[in-house]
């Protein structure tokens, strides 16, 4: 029975610490704008957590690497929130800009001021 505890331990420390490399790559793949790779590490962190089985008596012995992964997640939607904010934002006053007539100096319209 101990061997079996130490292996599913061993298991959950291994799951839990490609977790934080994957929160890793997606926080830089969300300050790159790289959405290719942020779709890529969302498949990553899906497959990875349907592998996670946390059983209470092992919850105690990985709680500060679990609350460290929990954190880097919870960091990780709020950046995500922040920069769809401001690309939103920006959408708003690009088609603001396209609808109220100021096209021609726009430097995104088409022979627009550069």
């Amino acid at each position: 029975m101990k061997k079996k505890y130490v292996a599913h331990l061993a298991g959950v420390m291994e799951n839990l610490r490609a977790m934080n490399v994957l929160l890793d790559a997606e926080r830089l793949a969300v300050s790159n704008g790289d959405y290719d790779r942020l779709v890529q590490v969302a498949d990553e962190k899906t497959r990875l957590m349907e592998s996670f089985q946390i059983d209470g008596a092992i919850a105690s012995e990985v709680r500060e690497l679990l609350q460290e992964v929990l954190q880097k997640s919870t960091d990780n939607g709020m950046m995500v929130e922040s920069a769809l904010r401001f690309w939103r934002k920006a959408h708003q006053q690009l088609m603001h800009q396209y609808i109220g007539g100021e096209v021609d100096s726009s430097p995104f319209a088409v022979g627009g001021q550069q």
